[in-house]
Formats: structure tokens, sequence, C-alpha cells
């Protein structure tokens, strides 16, 4: 059932863009991506196409995860590229960013 969902998504996101008036080669959404809810709660992002690829990130507020798949756009085949739950992930302060530190930021905020 949840595949069907997912699956139901990807399609309403590429279609919305489709719909909204996003320039498209071929049928192809080509602009910048599209964000669109196709039901309560989970959002679908769709990226431009690439190399005959479009990428299509579904995310779920509620379970604090997203799911990341690739489309092929000539054979129509959905591949499911990765899944995480990103409930920790938010848990950190700063990873992998660069200076000023989210930490040396707020030192210099409360020291005044």
């Amino acid at each position: 059932m949840r595949v069907v969902v997912v699956a139901t998504m990807v399609v309403l996101g590429w279609l919305a863009g489709s719909c909204l008036g996003v320039p498209a080669v071929g049928g192809v959404p080509t602009a910048a991506p599209v964000t669109a809810s196709a039901s309560p709660g989970l959002v679908t992002i769709a990226s431009p196409p690439q190399d005959g690829l479009q990428m299509f990130t579904v995310v779920d507020p509620a379970t604090r995860a997203m799911a990341v798949y690739h489309v092929d756009l000539k054979s129509g085949q959905t591949t499911l590229m990765s899944v995480r739950n990103l409930q920790w992930d938010l848990q950190l302060e700063d990873y992998n960013s660069v200076a000023p530190k989210a930490r040396e930021v707020r030192i210099q905020v409360q020291g005044r």
C-alpha cells in the first residue's frame, strides 16, 4: 500500500510541475525544482531532468524520514536510491559546515 502511495505521489509531483507552467522539453519539466504535496503530510520534490533521469525526493515530516527515487524518463522505471530517518540528523548543531560555526555565532550573539 505504501509503495502505491509513494508512486502516486511521484507521478503527481511530476504532473504538478507540468501543470504549474514549468517550461518543458518533450513533456518533461526542465526548470528549477517543483514542490508539490500529493497527500496530507507528505511532500514531494521533483528535480530537473538530467541525463535521461529525474530525481524525486519524498519527505514525511511526521516520521522525519525521506526517500530518494530516480525515474528513467525513457522506460519509466522507478528505482529507490536511498531512505533516511532524519530524526537524529536534525539534532546536530552543525555538521560538515564552514566557519563561522553555529556555536561561534551563538557565543558572539549571546556575548552582547
